[in-house]
């Protein structure tokens, strides 16, 4: 069953229509063909034939006639007989007249005879003909037309449909629908066609994809870019206005980065990039939001969390990155810290800009007495070790 199913979608989509059109026009010529010999076979022939034998039927014709050429002479005879007044002569006579008008009697009725018989058994041959003809042309006509009907159902259902389905799929293709696939399985060429089409959209699915996620990534350390945390922050704070929620958002920057890239090389600088934000990644909450926010600064979003949670988890990632070794090409290994600042919706702020832009102050305000710390807005910058 597979083998067959597979010979008939391999087959060409000029196979399939000399197959429908065939199917359409063969039984018509077939039917007009059958249906012409056996006209002149049945009902033409036998009639020639009559034709062809009316001339031994008129040899009957042509005795009759000289029976009746002797009857007349006979009569002129039996005439001038009469008048001499012989008796004997005319009784003669008459007995010659009536033996030649049984003789004629017999032949036309012979004649009549068989040639009504023979027009009769033609007849008869004749009308079984046109009866056969009838109910022939009858089953050959409903032959035809199931086999025209099946021929014109493989033409719309081979070509026209699949035609159809592989418009609709390159208009719903042009209009940006990425789930729509074109199933085709034959004929072969128009398989080929939504192939292709497929493929055409399995690419562009593909770049749409790579692009979006090239749009909101961060190229170096694969977090979220500055993009994707603008379109986070506002989501966010509708959100949080919606259900009258609070968020913080702590804005961090690698100390002394410059250095880094100064000693090390900027290859090493981009290692500890890449190294501190994959650990600000594994230590946030899944729901949190970790972004690459410009050069060596980082930004989280963290849903659902007031001051003292906003200031706790600073503080968790600041330890982790200050504990964070980063190896070094000649195998020793390095340390960095940073520095946070943090802001809370609504307790500090309202709108986007405003968050960012006193988180940025927090943490300004916290370089300036030091690094390595943590500083919420409102908070009091202590002197001595940095805040644990």
């Amino acid at each position: 069953m597979d083998t067959l199913r597979s010979f008939w979608q391999q087959r060409s989509l000029r196979f399939w229509l000399v197959v429908g059109l065939a199917m359409v026009m063969l039984p018509v010529w077939l039917l007009a063909t059958l249906g012409y010999a056996r006209l002149h076979r049945d009902i033409v022939q036998p009639l020639v034939t009559v034709t062809s034998q009316q001339s031994p039927a008129l040899q009957p014709l042509n005795r009759i006639e000289r029976s009746f050429l002797d009857v007349s002479r006979l009569l002129e005879g039996a005439s001038a007989e009469g008048a001499d007044g012989r008796v004997e002569g005319v009784v003669l006579q008459r007995a010659r007249i009536s033996r030649a008008f049984d003789r004629f009697g017999n032949e036309l009725g012979q004649l009549h005879q068989g040639i009504r018989s023979e027009n009769n058994a033609v007849h008869q041959r004749v009308l079984a003909a046109v009866e056969r003809m009838d109910a022939w042309a009858l089953t050959g006509g409903l032959s035809a037309l199931l086999v025209g009907a099946l021929g014109l159902w493989i033409i719309h259902r081979v070509l026209i449909e699949n035609f159809n389905r592989v418009s609709t799929g390159a208009v719903r293709l042009a209009q940006g629908d990425q789930d729509h696939r074109i199933e085709v399985r034959m004929p072969k060429d128009v398989a080929e066609v939504a192939d292709t089409l497929n493929t055409l959209r399995d690419s562009l699915v593909s770049q749409q994809q790579e692009l979006a996620a090239t749009s909101v990534s961060d190229r170096l350390t694969g977090l979220n870019n500055r993009r994707y945390f603008e379109q986070a922050l506002r989501q966010e704070l509708l959100r949080a206005q919606r259900f009258a929620d609070q968020f913080c958002l702590i804005l961090l920057e690698i100390d002394h980065f410059k250095g880094v890239n100064d000693s090390y090389g900027h290859q090493q600088g981009d290692e500890v990039l890449k190294l501190v934000g994959g650990h600000l990644q594994a230590t946030v909450r899944q729901v949190d939001a970790v972004c690459r926010y410009s050069g060596a600064k980082f930004v989280v979003i963290m849903p659902h969390c007031g001051p003292d949670q906003c200031r706790d988890s600073a503080g968790r990632l600041r330890r982790v990155i200050a504990e964070l070794p980063i190896p070094l090409a000649d195998g020793t290994a390095i340390a960095v810290t940073c520095t946070f600042g943090g802001v809370v919706y609504p307790d500090h702020a309202a709108t986007g800009d405003g968050l960012i832009r006193r988180a940025d102050n927090a943490l300004y305000e916290a370089r300036r007495h030091g690094h390595n710390r943590v500083l919420m807005v409102g908070d009091v910058v202590a002197e001595g070790p940095s805040v644990q």
